[in-house]
């Protein structure tokens, strides 16, 4: 994760398809997060599988300065006929 904006961000969590999570007390402005896959754990102690599964959602969440929420949402582009004709997930 790369934060390009001039605020530090705080408390940032990233979910990986919803239910597996990477936490970091900040990154601030202009650094980056790095988080190998095989860090995200979900809510049972279970890690991801880096060899079986698939990724299909990312969101970081985390504070900036004053108290704002930020919430970011990595766009996927569908893979397939859903991707080369426009369909849906």
């Amino acid at each position: 994760v790369h934060n390009s904006t001039s605020q530090d961000w705080d408390d940032v969590k990233i979910y990986l398809n919803t239910h597996y999570r990477a936490v970091t007390p900040q990154i601030p402005a202009g650094s980056q997060f790095k988080a190998p896959l095989d860090v995200f754990v979900e809510a049972y102690g279970r890690r991801f599988n880096v060899n079986g599964a698939q990724i299909r959602a990312l969101r970081l969440t985390a504070t900036l300065p004053g108290g704002a929420p930020l919430t970011l949402d990595k766009q996927f582009q569908l893979s397939g006929l859903a991707g080369a004709l426009g369909g849906k997930k």
